[in-house]
């Protein structure tokens, strides 16, 4: 398993990201799906994701993110203005 924090800064520099605003619910078009980031960087750490899906919360800029992993559902809210750390953080909450 590679480490987490590392996979989520190559992820962030590879999609040229210093936030997430170029991300979006999982059914915005011409947007990045917002739970893919998390999703993504699990597969890329070695880890089985089952489903990702990410609706709009309430409130601008708040996604509630859905992380299928190990049977169960890891709900989530993100945000567009959110960074490497935060997505760090979801991840090792979802690895607990």
């Amino acid at each position: 398993m590679r480490d987490i924090r590392e996979v989520v800064e190559e992820y962030f520099k590879e999609n040229g990201f210093k936030d997430l605003m170029e991300c979006g619910a999982s059914d915005d078009e011409g947007l990045y799906d917002i739970s893919g980031v998390v999703a993504n960087c699990l597969v890329e750490a070695g880890y089985l994701v089952d489903y990702n899906y990410a609706e709009d919360g309430l409130g601008d800029g708040k996604y509630v993110i859905h992380i299928g992993y190990l049977g169960k559902d890891n709900v989530y809210d993100l945000y567009a203005w959110d960074g490497v750390d935060d997505v760090v953080e979801i991840i090792k909450n979802i690895l607990k």
